[in-house]
């Protein structure tokens, strides 16, 4: 190949890496410099573990905990830093840093739980709603003094009673009954359902129900067929429990009252108490409360849950810990500069080389700010949580939230945790210039002694 050649080959390479190098800068600015991914299958038992009693006994908590092991269900947490962010950080406060880490941070975290909570909710609801009638059904055969069926059985363990009644009534009984049931968890959770709709379908299940007992000869002494007094009494009471669930126009939206309920009683407990449901909840799918409602919008919870994190967060992280977070900002920046400088090199020489007798340089400078920042924000990290595994990653949300070691490391005992950065590109393009430099390399030296030669 003759020099003239090669020169075209040597500028036409340092154009195209030119723009590969700015490419390379945009994707850190364009993508966050530094993510974490947290995937946990939570199980039932380290929940109720680490809740100690405070979620309460209600038949929807029971049932949201018992579907993280039936629905073999994962939840992604995922936070992030952005590389703007950390060059913004270098000339502001470490105070005013913390305060926007966290609020980044727990947004992202409140965010991914509600995501979660609304895949789960439908079915958890279904599967607590007919836990409760079931519930009810036992509780009405307790005080009814069927044989075999005790108030107190009915309350510990309503499942056992409703069971038993079951068994006496026979399995055409049983059959019909849980058809009954179906009809009424299908009206509640109907997309265009409501109150009057759910109602409706509850008081005629009433006369269904007594026809039940009527066909199989059973009970009908100890559980009267109910009268229009008992129809109007349950469709007032029905109709109250319900409202809070309505829209205020009559029609149900089961899943976004309910997520309202989650987050406002997720706040509760980042107070420091427990989840009574007092102030939203209703009996129906929650246990003891009232009727009345105070809920809030499903987007007013979500922030006031954020509040509240945010507060327990500030309170929890001591000042030398947010001096070192200042101090690691500056030196990052820092080292983000340098990233850039090495990554504008070559641009640089292209330009300061027009009209050179060898156009060529030393790639070293865009490898170097290739490889080190992906090395830093993802393989060590990634290495590091593979030797120190979730037992590091408990004791810093304990460290900064105040929570129990423990209880943090029996949620994570199952995490699976990935790092990844926007240096993905830079590292990609760094290897490959790496390699492309013996081949550059090769060139650049062949001109220089065809020129020596002349």
């Amino acid at each position: 190949m003759k020099g003239s050649s090669i020169k075209t080959f040597l500028h036409v390479s340092n154009a195209l890496i030119s723009v590969l190098c700015v490419f390379a800068i945009l994707a850190f600015l364009v993508f966050p410099l530094f993510s974490v991914n947290i995937r946990i299958r939570p199980t039932a038992e380290a929940v109720r573990a680490v809740a100690d009693g405070k979620l309460g006994d209600s038949p929807l908590v029971n049932s949201l905990i018992s579907s993280l092991d039936e629905n073999g269900m994962k939840a992604d947490l995922s936070l992030s830093v952005s590389t703007l962010s950390i060059l913004r950080g270098m000339f502001v406060p470490g105070a005013v840093q913390m305060v926007d880490r966290i609020d980044e941070a727990v947004d992202q975290l409140v965010s991914n739980a509600k995501v979660l909570l609304e895949d789960t909710l439908p079915k958890a609801a279904e599967s607590a709603a007919r836990e409760v009638i079931k519930s009810g059904i036992a509780s009405i055969a307790g005080q009814a003094g069927i044989e075999g069926v005790t108030p107190e059985l009915a309350g510990s363990d309503p499942s056992e009673a409703y069971d038993r009644v079951m068994d006496e009534l026979g399995p055409e009984s049983r059959k019909r009954t849980e058809g009954l049931i179906d009809r009424i968890i299908k009206a509640v959770t109907d997309d265009g359902a409501t109150i009057k709709s759910v109602t409706d379908v509850v008081v005629s299940g009433l006369d269904e129900a007594a026809d039940i007992l009527s066909d199989s000869g059973k009970f009908t002494e100890e559980i009267p067929a109910p009268d229009e007094e008992m129809k109007r009494e349950v469709k007032e009471v029905l109709e109250e429990y319900l409202k809070p669930f309505s829209d205020g126009e009559g029609k149900l939206v089961l899943k976004d009252k309910l997520l309202e309920m989650i987050l406002d009683s997720a706040a509760e407990l980042v107070d420091g108490g427990s989840v009574s449901m007092k102030k939203t909840g209703t009996v129906i799918l929650l246990g003891t409360g009232g009727a009345e409602s105070r809920m809030n919008s499903a987007e007013k919870s979500e922030e006031i849950l954020k509040s509240k994190l945010k507060s327990m967060f500030f309170k929890n992280v001591p000042t030398s810990v947010i001096n070192t977070i200042h101090i690691v900002t500056i030196i990052a920046g820092i080292l983000i500069i340098i990233t850039f400088l090495l990554l504008l090199y070559p641009l640089i020489r292209t330009l300061t080389k027009i009209g050179s007798k060898n156009p060529g340089f030393i790639l070293a400078a865009p490898v170097v700010g290739g490889i080190f920042p992906f090395i830093i924000t993802v393989i060590v990290p990634t290495v590091a949580a593979a030797i120190l595994g979730s037992g590091m990653a408990a004791r810093l949300i304990s460290g900064a939230s105040g929570m129990d070691a423990a209880d943090v490391s029996a949620i994570l005992s199952s995490a699976k945790i990935t790092f990844s950065s926007g240096s993905l590109f830079a590292f990609v393009l760094a290897i490959a210039l790496l390699i492309f430099s013996f081949v550059y390399g090769h060139f650049r030296r062949k001109l220089k002694r065809i020129q020596n030669e002349e």
